[in-house]
């Protein structure tokens, strides 16, 4: 009994000093890891790409649109098409576009590893704001013997009721920084899918880079104007009422 005892102290000792030497080597490395988005009935396709950096984590929500018709010009005349084939440079461009236009207001987050504090930046009419929020302690993780494999990695299998949903997440410790899609977190190592119980939403890595190309990062060294979310929310209200107020007085001149 004694030697077994003596045993499994030997063992978690060999545990913590693998953990803390993984995550000693971390702050050499960087991380890059690309989630998908799922939504039932939403006909986009939406990723999370998410850098892991010594200090932070730099997170860029993209749109991509599944378009599958639109309208070209033939002939002098305006026709509606599906094949992708023989108009794949419209098609091409018109999702370009879209997506241009659909990400040019999504804001970057940052937020220092193991903290509750993100930093949005957003561009708005030529300024830039940092827009700071305290996001959710996601404390009352399960874990569970259930077991999984995501891009060849061995993943472990957690619950959590969180905002009146059950979600269950994967998580492997294969990987040298702890985290998880958009701001799921809380586990002891990184998260690479997410779920609710219902399957309406899920998060799903589909790509993986140790280490990544620095080139790629976004750049946040940025100067700003600091504002809270309601102040925030009243800029956006002001803008939209001008955009509203110009277009109202381009039509009338043009009457």
């Amino acid at each position: 009994m004694l030697k077994r005892k003596l045993f499994m102290r030997r063992l978690g000792q060999l545990f913590f000093c693998f953990y803390s030497f993984v995550h000693l080597h971390a702050q050499d490395q960087n991380l890059f890891v690309k989630y998908f988005k799922y939504t039932k009935a939403n006909n986009t396709k939406d990723f999370y790409e998410q850098w892991y950096t010594k200090n932070e984590v730099i997170i860029r929500a993209m749109t991509v649109y599944d378009v599958d018709e639109i309208t070209v010009q033939e002939n002098g005349k305006f026709i509606k098409t599906r094949d992708t084939i023989r108009y794949k440079r419209e098609f091409d461009k018109f999702r370009n576009e879209l997506f241009q236009e659909g990400n040019k207001s999504q804001p970057i987050l940052v937020r220092e590893h193991n903290s509750n504090v993100v930093k949005k930046i957003k561009p708005l009419n030529n300024t830039t704001y940092f827009i700071y929020d305290t996001l959710a302690q996601l404390q009352g993780w399960k874990i569970t013997n259930e077991l999984d494999n995501i891009l060849n990695y061995s993943c472990q299998k957690a619950i959590i009721d969180y905002k009146g949903r059950q979600y269950a997440a994967w998580f492997t410790t294969q990987l040298p920084f702890t985290g998880g899609p958009n701001n799921f977190r809380n586990l002891p190592e990184m998260i690479l899918k997410v779920e609710d119980s219902n399957k309406d939403i899920s998060y799903t890595a589909v790509h993986i880079e140790m280490p990544y190309k620095e080139e790629l990062i976004p750049d946040i060294r940025v100067t700003g104007k600091v504002v809270s979310q309601l102040e925030f929310e009243k800029i956006i209200e002001k803008t939209n009422l001008e955009t509203m107020k110009k277009m109202y007085n381009m039509m009338n001149n043009g009457n």
